[in-house]
């Protein structure tokens, strides 16, 4: 089965929101409360890859996160993971181009 690029990069998309998901999940201790903070920032992360929400989310990742805060994770940690999402997407892209360009 032959994949799009496009496809391709919504998959990999999918799959670095949840590994930013996953790695600021590991940073708290869960209860009740916590879990509630941590959903929030969760459902704003993968609203960042939702064309129609990401300009509400990037608004909301771009400054500090007190949910995250009041966890003890820090937002900028956050966004340098989002930074080096983008950074690798970014240059996927351009390895694509240049197998485009070569063939």
């Amino acid at each position: 089965m032959t994949i799009s690029y496009k496809e391709m990069l919504l998959t990999l998309d999918a799959i670095h929101v949840k590994a930013i998901v996953r790695k600021a999940k590991c940073q708290f201790t869960p209860s009740a409360e916590a879990n509630l903070m941590f959903s929030i920032f969760e459902q704003a992360t993968r609203d960042l890859f939702v064309n129609s929400l990401k300009s509400e989310s990037a608004n909301y990742l771009v400054k500090d996160i007190p949910h995250l805060e009041i966890l003890g994770i820090s937002s900028k940690w956050i966004r340098q993971l989002i930074k080096k999402t983008y950074e690798f997407k970014r240059d996927m892209a351009i390895e694509d181009q240049l197998i485009a360009e070569n063939n």
